[in-house]
């Protein structure tokens, strides 16, 4: 559940390919999004869920230092929105 108890429908995370930290998950709404700048009013409720799941994540983890990395065109390895959950 998400933090507005709303059901978190899908948000695929999996561990990093490349991490950069101890702790390196990738994560990405189920909607094909390319990057922040190609976001609609129809794309926030995925981004909430994928948003919730990092959340939900970070908190069963216990991380306690943790950041949410997402990168842009130009620096993107794949050309799809997603988010890097890192802690050390």
């Amino acid at each position: 559940m998400s933090g507005n108890g709303r059901r978190i429908t899908g948000a695929p995370g999996i561990r990093s390919p490349r991490p950069e930290a101890r702790v390196d998950l990738v994560f990405f709404p189920l909607r094909d999004m390319r990057d922040l700048l190609d976001l609609s009013v129809a794309d926030q409720p995925a981004l909430a869920d994928c948003l919730a799941l990092m959340r939900r994540v970070a908190t069963e983890q216990k991380l306690g230092t943790w950041k949410i990395v997402s990168n842009g065109p130009g620096y993107q390895e794949v050309s799809y929105l997603h988010f890097h959950l890192m802690s050390d």
